[in-house]
Order: C-alpha cells, then structure tokens, then sequence
C-alpha cells in the first residue's frame, strides 16, 4: 500500500556543534521518520501515520558564490563509482547498481539543496556534510538512485523506531532519478576505529558485537536481509563510543519468509562461500558469516581470508580455512568458528549468537603475542579495483 510523499520538518530549536572535527555536530533529537513508503503486504499492508509537509515544487541548487548563478541540475550529475576491494570496506557503498542509475557525486564548492540545507563538504562518493540553515544543525545528507531511496523508507517502516536503526530524517525528490535522504551525523564507524585501535579488547568487543548483533536480530526478525554487512557500516552514536548502530538500511532486500537470494552482492572481504559458488544462497545465513568476519576482525586486527587480489581471496574464502590466535579466549573462538563455517544450514541465528557464552559471561583479556601485521588494510586504488573486477567478471562485489 502506497502512501503519499509525505515530508518531515525539523524542530525550530538549533543544536550546538561538536564532538569529532571530521564529522560535525552531535546527533540530533531522535526524530520518527515521516516519509514516502510502500508497506509489502506479506506484513499487514497497514498504513503508517503521516504529517503533511508541502515540499518544494522542484530541487533548487544554488552556487554559495558572489555571482549567485544557479547550477544547473546536468551539473552535478556526474556518475561515480565507490572504491572496493578484496581486502577492505570502501567509504561509501560497494554495491553492483541493480538499476541503471548512480548517484552523482556533490559539486565540490558549498551549495544550497532545496533552499534549506548548505552542502559544506563530501565525505564519500554519496555522503556530504550539510548544514540545516534554519537550525544551523550540522547533518548528513545521502544521495541516492529515487528507487533506493524510497526503498530504504519503506524498510524503516517495517522495523520502526528500534535503537541500532539510523530512521532518516528526511527524503528529499530530485529529477533525474535521484533522491536524497537527510540523515543524523555520527561520530565515526568502527572500521576506522579497529584499524586506529589495530584490535579491540574483548570486553570493549563484547559490548559492540552484542549491539550489532541485536541490529541484525531486528533486521532479520522483520523479514530485511543486510547482504552488505561490514565494519564500516557500523557507526558510533555518542562521543565516548559506546554505542553503535547500523549507518543505512541503503543495501537491505525485503526477503520476507523467503530467504533465497540469487544476487551478487558484497563487499569481497566479507562474501560467504556459499556465494560464490551457488545461483542461490540464503541471505540470513550469509549475514551471520559476516557478522563472523566483523567479529574476528575486532579481535584479531585483520581480517580472516585475504589475499593479493580478488581471485585469491575468493580461493581462501571458499577454502574456509583460518587460523585464530591463540591469545583469543576459547569463548571467543568457539564463537568465531561457529559464523564462520562453510555449511550455511550451521551457522547460528542472530538469536543463537545473543546467547552464546562469550556474550553472556564476563569477558576474558589476553594481551596478543605480537600485534605488529594486526592492522586492517587501507582501500585499493579504483584502477586496482577495476582490475580485479575484470579479472572476476562473474562474481560482481564492487560498485
């Protein structure tokens, strides 16, 4: 059932700016996200409660310059394409497109979108900083194909207001098949923060994995599979980073009580075997593999199977074969092999996962033996990466 585009309108009073320098002001008040959705029947089909909001009749962006000129909407259209590669996440989202539209990339000086929000800077290839001017509250604002877009509202609206979920703020329609979703800032994601960090303790491991997990409880509970779970999805709410949740629903599917996926879909480093090797696979089982590279990544420093270019890396991934330190407690290990296998059918629920020793005990700190190569690689190069695609045609993993 399809609603009319509905749209939010943020509070009148300013929040002040802090907190990282690279990523701007503390999150905003927690807002219930009033946007455009279509609920899949096979969950009720109920209607979700709306606020009329009378959007700007088009998308007006406007050059911060002496001049004043108006940029033209072909301007900024410019296609890119998010760096992948077989041993890291990108910063942004490395996804195969499975439509014909990719998002363009911001235009490099500030800018004025939809007469409210200052673009200041890119962060990635689809994220900018932007200032909301009658606020001066400093958000993110997301560039997505329109599809997406309303696709990822349509799945904030089966899981609701859940903590770990980032609602979006906002959804703005553009021309040209973009859209773009307005969307808190956080305080860095936990990919940068284990590669800073080079492994986290367990204790501190313990605290984070449980809340990731519980995300993906949610998730799969309310019928979304995540197909692009990885570290650098994972983001901190709060300075101190305590708390995390998940950055964007932007790659979810709605598989519903159907959980067979046939697409190719990941980032390299954290692909099941499963899917390099089936038409068919199934998506909650291919989460929980994941969660286990997320896992031992933190723990470990590096992630489990690598390799020096994409087709190495798929030859250790399909192998299944690892090896885990021994200074990693045997609670942790257990936990580790358990996501990590290569039969699908044997992996834990996310449910299973909550209750497993090593996140219902207290935990156990070992010091590494040697830390020096415990270190999470930095991206490749976008020729290394087009290479590496060129060379794996069939198991598309990257923009």
């Amino acid at each position: 059932m399809s609603e009319t585009l509905q749209w939010v309108q943020f509070s009148s009073s300013p929040s002040s700016t802090g907190g990282d320098s690279n990523i701007g002001a503390p999150p905003p008040p927690r807002l219930k996200p009033i946007l455009d959705v279509v609920i899949p029947p096979q969950f009720g089909g109920d209607k979700v409660e709306v606020t009329a909001y009378t959007p700007p009749a088009t998308l007006n962006l406007v050059q911060n310059s002496a001049s004043d000129n108006t940029i033209s909407k072909n301007s900024s259209s410019t296609t890119s394409s998010t760096n992948n590669n077989n041993n890291s996440t990108s910063n942004g989202s490395p996804l195969s497109p499975t439509n014909g539209v990719a998002p363009p990339q911001f235009p490099t000086q500030p800018c004025l979108l939809a007469n409210k929000y200052l673009i200041t800077r890119s962060i990635d290839s689809n994220t900018s900083e932007a200032i909301h001017l009658p606020t001066h509250t400093v958000l993110l604002v997301k560039c997505l194909p329109s599809q997406n877009a309303r696709e990822v509202c349509a799945q904030h609206a089966l899981l609701g207001d859940q903590e770990g979920i980032r609602p979006p703020l906002e959804l703005i329609q553009g021309s040209e098949g973009r859209s773009w979703l307005v969307i808190a800032p956080h305080y860095g994601d936990l990919h940068s923060y284990v590669r800073t960090r080079r492994r986290i303790r367990e204790g501190e491991a313990q605290r984070l994995f449980s809340q990731v997990t519980r995300v993906v409880e949610l998730c799969h509970g309310a019928g979304l599979v995540l197909r692009d779970l990885k570290l650098r999805k994972i983001v901190f709410t709060d300075a101190n980073r305590r708390r995390v949740s998940l950055e964007s629903l932007e790659d979810s599917v709605v598989s519903g009580g159907e959980d067979t996926l046939e697409d190719k879909h990941g980032c390299p480093a954290y692909v099941a075997p499963e899917i390099l090797r089936a038409a068919a696979y199934s998506g909650r089982a291919a989460d929980m593999w994941s969660l286990g590279v997320m896992l031992y990544t933190m723990l470990i420093g590096r992630y489990p199977f690598h390799g020096c270019d994409t087709n190495a890396l798929f030859l250790k991934i399909r192998s299944g074969e690892f090896i885990v330190p021994d200074w990693v407690s045997s609670r942790a290990r257990h936990l580790i092999q358990l996501l990590l296998q290569r039969e699908p059918s044997s992996r834990p629920t996310a449910s299973k996962v909550l209750a497993h020793p090593w996140l219902t005990r207290p935990p156990r700190d070992l010091p590494p033996k040697d830390i020096h190569d415990h270190i999470v690689p930095e991206m490749l190069s976008t020729r290394q990466q087009s290479s590496a695609m060129r060379n794996k045609q069939s198991y598309f993993f990257g923009n």
